[in-house]
């Protein structure tokens, strides 16, 4: 079970998350913040849900029915623990003028993922005469990637030929003709192989 706590103030220049985790070794060791007060749950809660869900968990291992019945109920009643300390704890950050409090606590922080929009694979001419830049998104477990290119031929089938070889996100095709329409393609290279080629993406190279 994980708690994650939408934390409004602005550290820096990110809104933060905090993450209330189950990590056994770490919620048994929560630092109550001293200048806070009413806290929802004892600390001493935090060992005793955790030693229940233990216990009945070794129960439950032998084939104790009754015993998996309150595991479930022992875990239940752990969840509610951590969700009312989580909730407690989200209004109290985002109700204090110090954006660092739940550091203070002893809490990881998780910077706000912005959302990207998704970048497709893109062509431009080159700093150099006869070459295209091709520019990719990264492709997770990729060790390199792979380009093909084939010159657009009116009344013909593009026949594609290996362009290039990298391990970054820019390619650079050389040895392209001026005013010249072509089709290129990239794919990862991963352990296993050659991934699936991208869709071909259409480009005319500068007179």
């Amino acid at each position: 079970m994980t708690n994650l706590i939408k934390v409004k103030k602005s550290l820096g220049k990110a809104n933060i998350n905090v993450k209330l985790s189950e990590n056994r070794n770490v919620v048994t060791q929560i630092p109550l913040h001293t200048a806070i007060t009413g806290w929802p749950v004892p600390a001493t809660n935090y060992k005793a849900d955790n030693d229940e869900v233990d216990k009945e968990n070794q129960l439950h291992l032998t084939g104790d029915r009754e015993a998996t019945k309150r595991m479930y109920i022992a875990e239940k009643q752990m969840d509610l623990d951590y969700s009312a300390t989580a909730s407690f704890i989200e209004t109290i950050a985002n109700q204090t003028d110090d954006p660092a409090l739940p550091i203070s606590m002893g809490f990881h922080l998780y910077a706000d993922k912005k959302p990207r929009s998704p970048k497709l694979v893109t062509a431009r001419d080159g700093s150099d005469a006869g070459d295209i830049f091709v520019e990719y998104p990264k492709l997770a477990n990729a060790g390199s990637y792979i380009g093909k290119i084939a010159e657009v031929i009116a009344g013909h089938d593009p026949v594609y030929s290996v362009a290039q070889a990298c391990t970054i996100t820019l390619m650079v095709i050389h040895n392209c003709k001026p005013d010249t329409k072509y089709l290129i393609c990239v794919a990862g290279v991963f352990a296993t192989g050659i991934g699936p080629y991208c869709n071909p993406i259409p480009f005319k190279t500068k007179e």
